[in-house]
């Protein structure tokens, strides 16, 4: 299961979950929908929760930009 948020600026606006297709260590795939967004610049975060500290880890992030 990865966390998925999505930011703009500093602000959250959205946070959900997906579950992957193949688990650790193969590197699984999924598909979501997210809410529909205002235009502008966002920052979609994916990332897993340790099971050992709950610390945020593997994060993957990348800028979109929606018009």
């Amino acid at each position: 299961t990865v966390q998925i948020r999505v930011r703009q600026g500093e602000r959250t606006v959205y946070e959900g979950f997906v579950t992957l297709d193949e688990g650790p260590p193969q590197r699984g795939e999924a598909r979501t929908t997210l809410p529909a967004l205002a235009p502008g610049e966002y920052t979609v975060e994916a990332y897993t929760i340790s099971a050992d500290d709950g610390s945020e880890q593997d994060l993957d992030a990348h800028t979109v930009t929606v018009r």
